[in-house]
């Protein structure tokens, strides 16, 4: 008799826990309230539409989509715009106009059929004009190429509507009346979204269970040519895939956009970390696991937001519960998951991992042009360009570093990073609190500070980097959001209104235009702080300013400029006293009595 094993595997403990963890909030009232809320079950039907949709395009095409839920974002503006203006509002391109007009007053069918037909027209734009071409490229570059549409369609509408929310009119035979299921508490329209999103789940799942497109679709993930044998072109199914994915992405973001009475080109693209999450819990495969995963992360949501209010052990900052926690929950699961499975993305089989290698530059590129460039840069900085163009060539050469950083990864690792930034920002809070708070002299905080956002690289690198493929821009891409929200709009780090200082005892402080846009009894107390810096720290003020009397009022020296050359200088009283002097050199004289 063969033996029984009655070990699990590592995933299905996980399960486990996750599925004693929703037990147990549901066996305290009040947290079950909170869990069950339309708040929350909206919330997760929209995670599982963009969900969904990652999972259709993986299915059909391998693409990992990172810009699904930019997608949805693009389709609920599009059918907005559409409600409220009756304007069809289209990408910036040569010769084509900015928008279609159908008038005021656009129903709410035509709005959604319109803004469905922009949906299939936007799978077949990105089937045909960005996946297509990299058929045969490996999953890295296809994920990088959808980053790209993920900023070009965000790019798009923030472009045309600015970044501040975008008002939806309401669905028309669905209202916010109040609807008891059970324990459950919802709207009419949250309960309406939720039992669509279940409905097209259970779609999908039997059109890919028993019909011949999706048994097809299905052959062409283990190898293109069971596709081929069926009848089937993999290009062909790989384009209706991608249709299929941005129209049930659409109009499902359509439909929670309506119930949230706003869109913004923020909010629904970050929704792609939790929804990543649950088709990693789902296997990339299956639609049922997926969802159920999904409408969990997004149920959770107004539950952390209530423990933070209500629960006595939350972690807090100076009295208030610590941002982002909610944020937490996907990143963590996106590392279990990876480091528990081993194959959090199952392979395709029908390309290499790698990226093509890049061009080398000649020689004398490397020897002669690049150094020349680089030198005359420099000089052109120190002695020519305005402060505005230096400060922009120092932002360059930061952005080049990062640049750099990823390609060290991409290049060497085969994978591909998205939270550069993040890591920028953790090494740049640990050298502000390190100089600040503990004192530290230069360099030891900037070393420490690279230590640290190296050790985190690692930490969340290491279950990515055990197996191939994209992974570890996924565990990044959650990292960032996490870091965004969990550690940067925490004010005990980013030094709320004021920002972090990098340094508590400065040498020189420099004041710019102080008297500028102050009223007169704002900048008389000005003053007297001014004089406390310099007398109880030693620290050298530089004030630059047009208000002569203000500045010899205060200053020990002053130098007076004129057209950028330095006129007369000496100590601040005798210059007070030389009024000819003073008219005879600045042109505000007006100024010199106050």
């Amino acid at each position: 008799m063969t033996p029984v094993s009655l070990r699990w595997p590592a995933s299905r403990w996980l399960a486990a826990i996750v599925a004693l963890a929703v037990a147990a909030v549901l066996l305290s009232p009040d947290h079950r309230r909170v869990f069950l809320s339309g708040a929350g079950i909206a919330q997760g039907a929209l995670i599982a539409a963009v969900s969904l949709g990652v999972v259709l395009t993986f299915r059909g095409s391998g693409v990992v989509n990172l810009a699904n839920g930019t997608i949805a974002m693009y389709a609920a503006y599009v059918y907005a715009v559409l409600r409220s203006d009756g304007d069809l509002f289209l990408p910036p391109l040569p010769v084509v106009p900015n928008q279609v007009s159908f008038g005021p007053n656009m129903q709410f069918w035509p709005a959604l059929l319109l803004a469905l037909a922009v949906c299939v027209v936007l799978g077949l734009a990105l089937h045909f004009l960005v996946f297509r071409p990299l058929r045969n490229a490996p999953p890295l570059a296809k994920a990088i190429a959808s980053v790209g549409v993920f900023l070009l369609l965000q790019a798009i509408v923030i472009k045309r509507f600015g970044a501040t929310p975008r008002t939806v009119r309401p669905m028309s035979f669905v209202d916010k009346s109040r609807v008891e299921i059970g324990p459950a508490v919802m709207s009419q329209e949250q309960l309406f979204v939720a039992a669509l999103v279940i409905v097209v789940a259970i779609a999908l799942w039997a059109l890919f269970r028993f019909t011949r497109f999706g048994l097809a679709t299905r052959a062409a993930a283990e190898n293109e040519r069971g596709a081929i044998v069926l009848g089937y072109s993999p290009d062909w199914l790989a384009g209706l895939n991608w249709v299929l994915s941005t129209t049930v992405t659409g109009l499902l973001g359509i439909f929670v956009a309506s119930i949230n009475s706003n869109v913004d080109p923020i909010v629904i693209p970050a929704l792609v970390v939790p929804a990543l999450t649950a088709a990693l819990a789902g296997g990339f495969r299956s639609f049922g696991v997926t969802t159920v995963a999904a409408f969990l992360l997004g149920m959770q949501l107004p539950l952390v937001q209530y423990l933070g209010v209500s629960a006595s052990w939350f972690p807090r900052v100076d009295g208030q519960a610590i941002p982002g926690v909610d944020t937490l929950v996907p990143l963590v699961l996106i590392i279990a998951l990876m480091f528990l499975r081993g194959n959090a993305l199952p392979g395709r089989g029908t390309v290499a991992a790698r990226l093509p290698s890049a061009p080398e530059p000649s020689r004398v590129s490397m020897a002669l042009v690049g150094p020349v460039v680089s030198a005359a840069t420099l000089l052109a900085a120190l002695f020519w360009l305005s402060p505005v163009y230096r400060g922009a060539l120092a932002n360059s050469l930061i952005a080049i570093v990062l640049c750099v950083s990823v390609v060290v990864v991409t290049g060497y690792v085969g994978q591909l990073a998205l939270a550069p930034m993040a890591f920028a920002g953790i090494g740049a809070y640990v050298v502000a609190d390190l100089s600040t708070d503990r004192g530290w002299p230069f360099p030891f905080p900037l070393l420490v500070a690279a230590l640290v956002a190296a050790g985190i690289g690692v930490a969340v690198a290491v279950p990515a980097l055990r197996i191939s493929g994209v992974n570890l821009a996924i565990v990044t891409l959650a990292l960032g959001v996490a870091m965004d929200r969990f550690v940067f709009d925490n004010p005990k780090v980013n030094g709320g209104l004021m920002g972090a200082p990098v340094t508590s005892r400065p040498r020189a402080l420099m004041i710019d235009e102080m008297s500028l846009g102050l009223a007169p009894i704002v900048v008389e107390r000005i003053l007297p702080v001014i004089r406390a810096i310099v007398a109880d720290t030693g620290c050298g003020v530089l004030l630059v300013e047009q208000h002569v009397h203000l500045a010899l009022e205060v200053a020990d020296r002053a130098y007076v400029l004129a057209h950028g050359e330095l006129v007369t200088h000496g100590a601040a009283a005798d210059l007070a006293r030389d009024r000819a002097l003073l008219e005879s050199s600045y042109l505000g004289a007006a100024t010199l009595d106050g």
